[in-house]
């Protein structure tokens, strides 16, 4: 499922370099100059979901772009770094470290880096295209979205095989419980 998430998101993110006049034969600069995409994920990227989420965009990407493409990522780690001023530090840390450097399109990874995309780096990356990733309703309505912001928000449930499985294996149960954990972002995926 996260494969063709993932081909689906970087479709969307190649047309935008394309189309959008980006990519550096439109903008006139060498043909040698790379497209940068910045990954940003809103929890650690090394998990295995994570590693083959990233190696199907980049296989994606490379395959429909003509162009040098150049990767970078960043996770924002969220759940185990909390705090309130958290989120204005790794605003400054982004503009310190990606000042001038040129980033072609962002990708957040989640509906919190989305979150994190829109409020913290718009000032950062101003007009530069935001196409998300693995994001689900209600934390993303495209409707509220600015609009050099797009993506596809996912509508199938995580949990759609599990309980297909409990339906099968107690077929006359008369209620459904789903326990989460203790995290807002974990109320906000079983909801």
């Amino acid at each position: 499922m996260l494969q063709r998430r993932a081909d689906r998101t970087l479709v969307i993110a190649a047309t935008v370099l394309c189309i959008g006049g980006l990519g550096p034969f439109a903008a006139g600069q060498s043909a040698r100059a790379p497209t940068r995409v910045l990954l940003i994920f809103q929890q650690q990227a090394e998990t295995r979901p994570m590693m083959e989420f990233t190696q199907r965009l980049r296989v994606t990407v490379e395959s429909e772009l003509p162009l040098s493409v150049e990767f970078y990522q960043e996770s924002l780690d969220l759940d185990r770094f909390r705090g309130g001023d958290r989120l204005s530090d790794l605003q400054a840390y982004f503009e310190q470290k990606y000042r001038g450097f040129g980033i072609d399109v962002l990708v957040p990874v989640g509906s919190r880096a989305l979150k994190f995309a829109v409020e913290q780096l718009g000032d950062v990356f101003p007009g530069t295209p935001v196409v998300f990733a693995l994001t689900a309703p209600p934390a993303t309505d495209p409707a509220m979205l600015p609009r050099n912001v797009t993506g596809r928000v996912g509508i199938t449930s995580r949990f759609a095989p599990t309980i297909e499985m409990a339906r099968r294996l107690q077929p006359d149960a008369k209620q459904l419980v789903i326990v989460g954990g203790a995290t807002a972002q974990d109320s906000s995926s079983v909801a």
